[in-house]
């Protein structure tokens, strides 16, 4: 089972039959000087020991290396973009290692796939392979081919896709609610779990706008009759999946 809880932004803690995955840490309540209005659920140092720490990229809201200094326990492996080692100068983890687009990492029982995304630059996307299940963070992806790609050679099990829309002085940089509908149909998933929404901190047009809601992307899904379930998350909640992709009723918030 996947258990998936929702902290903030693209931060999220996943519990899967005893491995425990941090996605993109960020508790910082500030994002480059604007006031932040979500806050995370958790403290770094109320965060249980972590086997895998996931870093797409290196944008201060997906990597926060003061709150990764305030875990209470050391933490096991961390993966990131090729900057990470400089980055992570410091931070206690038992193994850091670096993946570009293209590579695989074998890991105990779990496969760590990396693919290129494209954001304001390029990113890293994940796909952890376990079992039966895989689970695909992708980050503050942009829509592009790679979802295509990654449907035809391993759909995820469930997949954690961005909505907020970011635009940067009127050029889309994530993908929104239209964009993770067509990306989550490319990749034959069976459960999308929303992440980075618009809202969660100041817009400053037309510098910067954040209009997609993960509400947005649920009721497309239901209205286009998509072959996936879309499960919006607040702070705290919870979803949990099975390997076959079914979405346990009882995994609302603890």
């Amino acid at each position: 089972m996947i258990d998936i809880q929702y902290i903030r932004t693209s931060t999220l803690l996943v519990r899967w039959d005893g491995l425990t995955i941090l996605t993109d840490p960020w508790f910082a309540m500030h994002m480059r000087g604007l006031p932040v209005f979500v806050r995370p659920c958790v403290r770094p140092e109320d965060l249980p020991p972590l086997d895998l720490v996931l870093v797409s990229h290196l944008h201060s809201d997906h990597f926060h290396r003061g709150a990764m200094l305030r875990l209470s326990h050391r933490a096991g492996l961390m993966v990131g973009p090729p900057g990470i080692i400089h980055r992570a100068r410091g931070v206690s983890v038992r193994m850091l290692a670096t993946m570009q687009g293209g590579e695989t990492m074998e890991q105990g029982d779990m496969s760590i796939h990396a693919y290129s995304v494209e954001h304001s630059g390029y990113e890293n996307a994940y796909l952890v392979r376990r079992g039966r299940a895989s689970l695909l963070y992708a980050g503050d992806a942009n829509y592009s081919p790679v979802f295509s790609a990654i449907g035809r050679a391993h759909p995820p099990t469930v997949s954690l896709l961005p909505v907020g829309g970011t635009l940067i002085l009127g050029r889309r940089i994530v993908m929104g609610p239209r964009d993770a509908l067509a990306a989550a149909t490319d990749l034959r998933t069976r459960v999308v779990v929303p992440i980075h929404a618009g809202g969660e901190w100041m817009s400053v047009p037309p510098l910067s706008r954040h209009p997609g809601r993960p509400s947005q992307l649920a009721a497309l899904a239901v209205s286009r009759g998509a072959p996936f379930e879309v499960s919006p998350l607040e702070p705290g909640q919870h979803v949990r999946v099975s390997e076959d992709g079914e979405i346990a009723r009882d995994g609302g918030p603890r």
